[in-house]
């Protein structure tokens, strides 16, 4: 879709008073500024208005017309910005909602201030401003940041060319949302979307015969408590097998009251509540959800506190919400074990992220996560001459890769004397000083623009988050880089 049949005009805004004595708040100005000449000159705005068409043309399988296209375009241009926002300022939704509606700034960076009003984006907007494009159509943003700061650094007036021919790796766990996944809270958690689904739904007309639904909470709660404090009991495992006993009761009663209730949830919506089609369908697929996993969780406790069998990490249920979590051993000083996914980066020297990868499923060897980050790069059509990593992405098949593909290898080897020997290569140590500095920016992007943990609910979310992120982190990168000279301008026109 060809970017010039996209235009939008911006609406005339007041000026936003200055503000003097407070450099800090200046230089957050200054940079909001510097980010916005970037996406408005570097022709971003207009790329993501036309990934977003291109998107719901595809769904729609129709031509829009110019008002229809002019609408979402601007919508598009909205959201990003509102996601670039969420992720540089981080904090929730509401909060958002709460700091553009009190800050000219904000207002005037996503374009809602006018003369006579403002429109501010309420936190469900906002929520659906985080899913308005696919995660592949966000990581093509990102790949754009890093095209345009590289082949045509004068156009957003950018000092000199960022290089991708050195490349520096590192890998991490980003975190689910999800509490420590001990079973046996698992079947409280049943317990408690159940009984809170059977609320709602009795709230909204609907009613079938069935003891106070608050008392399952209050004897889940207690049993609990009773597990909690059972280590310290002289028959301890005896007394944890007792309330095992008596969770798995009070979650079959439970679970066979949903089952009825999910059912004539199914049957009488239209008749006997004031639910729409939406939200009855909604809380029927969250308790169909629990409802489904419930029997496996009774089991995994079961196994575990009564029958004494360890569980394989693949084979266990860590959350009733969230099937895209792992088990991450690292064997890191802050945590030996982690539950999310692992995050692989890859940077240049500057500091943009030129690769990245959440993986799912288990994820493979560093080696592997190496050769496939090379792979991808390969595709992008990005030169790579020098590349340094950690001792973890070392193995004979990526020396033996680097070298085939003429790329010098400053990745720390495992063997101590093999390290002891390229510590002579003064190139080999110029490199690994700065791969130290992955690990900051793997930081800085996992705990300052993602969160850790994450947010999302779901790995779905959590990927468009990591995309969103980078490309926002991309762009702050830029945005604090040099600029050029006027006289430098000049010259390269």
């Amino acid at each position: 879709m060809s970017q010039d049949i996209i235009s939008f005009q911006a609406e005339l805004c007041p000026a936003i008073p200055r503000v003097k004595n407070n450099k800090e708040f200046t230089e957050y100005c200054n940079l909001l500024e510097r980010i916005d000449f970037i996406l408005r000159a570097g022709g971003i705005d207009f790329e993501v208005a036309a990934t977003y068409l291109e998107h719901v043309e595809n769904h729609v399988k129709q031509i829009l017309k110019p008002a229809a296209r002019k609408r979402l375009a601007e919508h598009a241009v909205r959201a990003m910005r509102c996601n670039m926002l969420r992720h540089y300022l981080g904090g929730s939704f509401i909060s958002l909602s709460r700091r553009i509606a009190e800050s000219p700034v904000l207002q005037r960076f996503i374009g809602v201030i006018a003369m006579d009003e403002v429109k501010v984006p309420c936190k469900s907007l906002l929520q659906k401003y985080s899913k308005f494009l696919p995660k592949e159509k966000i990581s093509g943003l990102v790949d754009r940041v890093v095209v345009l700061a590289r082949d045509n650094h004068t156009r957003i007036r950018l000092g000199e060319a960022i290089s991708t021919e050195e490349i520096f790796v590192d890998a991490c766990c980003l975190e689910a949302n999800i509490h420590f996944p001990v079973d046996w809270l698992l079947m409280r958690d049943a317990v408690r979307t159940l009984v809170k689904s059977i609320l709602t739904i009795r709230r909204h007309g609907l009613f079938h015969r069935i003891p106070s639904p608050s008392s399952f909470m209050t004897q889940i709660n207690k049993c609990c408590m009773d597990m909690s404090s059972s280590r310290r009991k002289k028959d301890s495992r005896k007394e944890r097998k007792r309330v095992l006993r008596e969770m798995k009761k009070i979650a079959e009663v439970v679970r066979k009251h949903g089952r009825r209730y999910c059912d004539l949830l199914g049957e009488l919506w239209q008749t006997e509540t004031d639910l729409d089609k939406d939200s009855a369908q909604e809380i029927t697929d969250r308790m169909e959800n629990v409802l489904g996993k419930l029997p496996a969780a009774v089991k995994q406790a079961h196994g575990r506190i009564i029958g004494g069998r360890q569980s394989e990490n693949k084979d266990k249920i860590l959350s009733l919400y969230d099937d895209g979590v792992n088990v991450v051993v690292r064997g890191k000083a802050s945590s030996e074990v982690e539950f999310g996914n692992v995050f692989y980066l890859c940077e240049q020297p500057d500091g943009l992220v030129v690769d990245f990868n959440l993986y799912r499923d288990a994820a493979p060897g560093e080696v592997n996560q190496l050769g496939e980050g090379l792979d991808r790069l390969a595709v992008k059509g990005m030169v790579v001459r020098a590349l340094a990593g950690d001792r973890g992405f070392d193995g004979p098949a990526m020396r033996k890769r680097l070298l085939k593909e003429n790329i010098y290898n400053a990745i720390c080897p495992r063997s101590r004397a093999e390290l002891k020997k390229r510590q002579n290569e003064p190139d080999f140590i110029t490199l690994q000083k700065r791969r130290a500095q992955t690990e900051g920016r793997i930081a800085i992007v996992r705990n300052g623009f993602v969160g850790n943990p994450a947010s999302g609910k779901s790995f779905e979310q959590r990927e468009r988050d990591l995309s969103w992120a980078v490309f926002t982190h991309n762009l702050w990168v830029l945005a604090r880089l040099p600029e050029a000279d006027e006289d430098e301008l000049q010259k390269a026109g």
